[in-house]
C-alpha cells in the first residue's frame, strides 16, 4: 500500500531553509561557543586531576575524594561539550527533546548553580575577613 503513490515526489527541504539561514548560523555559533566554553572547563578539571594524582592535591580534602569529585565534573562537562557540538550540527536538530534536555541538564544544569554559590561565598569571605 505504501507504493501506491509511486508518481509523487516530495522534495526534501534542507534544514537551513525551514528555519532560516540566520537562525541556522546563530545555532551553529551558539553550539560551538557552548562546546568551546565547556571544553575549557573540561581541560581545567583534567589538569586538576592530573596534578592531584602527581601528589599536589588540596590540603583540606583527601586526594581520592578530590579526584572523584573532579572526575564527576569531567563527565558532566564532557556531556556539555557533546551536547553543544551536536546542536551545532544539522543532524542535532533531529535529536529527541527528552534525552537532549536530560543530558543538557546533567551536563550544564548542575554546574551553573555553582557559579552564584562561588560568588556569594567569595563575597561573604571578604566581608567576614574585613569584620575582624
Amino acid at each position: 500500500m505504501a507504493d501506491a503513490q509511486v508518481g509523487v515526489t516530495v522534495a526534501a527541504v534542507p534544514p537551513e531553509r525551514d528555519i532560516g539561514a540566520r537562525w541556522s548560523a546563530a545555532r551553529k555559533v551558539a553550539g560551538y561557543a557552548a562546546a568551546s566554553a565547556m571544553s575549557l572547563y573540561l581541560l581545567v578539571k583534567v589538569i586538576w586531576i592530573a596534578v592531584a594524582l602527581l601528589g599536589s592535591g588540596p590540603d583540606d580534602m583527601g586526594t581520592a575524594a578530590w579526584v572523584v569529585l573532579n572526575a564527576v565534573t569531567v563527565g558532566m562537562s564532557a556531556i556539555g561539550v557533546t551536547v553543544g557540538l551536536a546542536l551545532a550540527q544539522d543532524w542535532g536538530r533531529r535529536i529527541p527533546a527528552r534525552p537532549l534536555i536530560f543530558f543538557a541538564w546533567v551536563g550544564g544544569g548542575f554546574l551553573v548553580p555553582m557559579l552564584p554559590y562561588l560568588v556569594i561565598s567569595g563575597v561573604l569571605a571578604v566581608v567576614a575577613g574585613s569584620c575582624r
